[in-house]
């Protein structure tokens, strides 16, 4: 088990890092922070 966890290993994080840099490469669609498009109020309550 512990050797089909290390080939496995590598291979998933690198197919996150893959996943990651392609979403960062997308266009921003929303200008606003996350804190307001969640709803939260400048002390971090939601409105």
């Amino acid at each position: 088990l512990a050797r089909l966890r290390r080939k496995r290993g590598p291979a998933l994080g690198e197919e996150l890092l893959k996943i990651g840099r392609r979403c960062a490469r997308l266009p921003v669609q929303d200008e606003r922070s996350a804190d307001e498009i969640l709803g939260y109020d400048e002390h971090g309550l939601p409105r």
